[in-house]
């Protein structure tokens, strides 16, 4: 909150960026807590949280989308907001509120399938959906029609058929990194785990901020997030 509050009193929208710990970690905190059964309250979690999201976007100066827009003044993802945060807990409290019923659903194959792979279906399909765009809208010459008409109705489960399609091959090829293999990475004392973190963090943070602009900035970057993950590689045994 002081972050926020900061940021929107002096303008300096760099500040903002602090919230990638504060507010990303407090969702990953409450992770753990559900993990561990010490998640209390769903109701409230839930309640509290959109109920508060809500008004942040209504008083607030906060879009009413939770992602970034193109021509947004404001982004409630880079960086994350108070109203991002809001919405993560309510999102974590109705999970939790829905699971008795969720846990009920003959989807166990489902999920066994789908578990595996979610985190390549993630990252993939944004290349994919640029692929079928490219092919049907440039290649081809075929108009997209309005969102929310008639056409675009009967269209979208052709579009999403053959996203899949291009999705499949993609994540036959990649799935099988999301199970990390079993090698010998022996025990990081705390100085190599918060020098590796550091590196990491400050990497991904200068990309993200800055992105592959011409300059050194993104080098040192990518030689950071590389020097960072080499710390983490398994020991040689010998």
């Amino acid at each position: 909150m002081l972050t926020d509050v900061m940021r929107f009193s002096t303008g300096w929208d760099a500040l903002g960026y602090l919230n990638i710990v504060f507010v990303w970690m407090a969702v990953h905190q409450l992770g753990f807590f559900y993990a561990e059964g010490r998640l209390r309250h769903a109701w409230a979690l839930a309640l509290g949280g959109f109920a508060a999201a809500a008004l942040l976007v209504a008083y607030g100066p906060y879009p009413g989308s939770m992602i970034g827009l193109p021509g947004a003044e404001v982004s409630n993802m880079a960086p994350p907001t108070l109203a991002m945060l809001a919405v993560g807990i309510g999102q974590v409290g109705l999970a939790a509120l829905l699971r008795p019923w969720l846990v009920r659903l003959p989807t166990q194959r489902l999920l066994d399938w789908a578990g595996p792979r979610i985190m390549t279906a993630y990252l993939w399909h944004m290349p994919a959906l640029f692929a079928v765009t490219g092919v049907v809208v440039v290649l081809l010459g075929i108009d997209t029609p309005r969102p929310g008409s008639a056409f675009w109705l009967m269209g979208w489960p052709v579009w999403f058929g053959l996203l899949c399609l291009v999705m499949w091959p993609l994540l036959k090829g990649f799935a099988r990194f999301e199970a990390p293999p079993a090698l010998p990475y022996g025990q990081a004392g705390w100085g190599g785990t918060l020098t590796a973190v550091g590196l990491v963090g400050g990497g991904v943070l200068a990309l993200t901020v800055g992105g592959f602009v011409p300059g050194g900035v993104p080098f040192l970057a990518v030689l950071a997030l590389l020097g960072g993950l080499l710390m983490t590689a398994p020991r040689s045994r010998a």
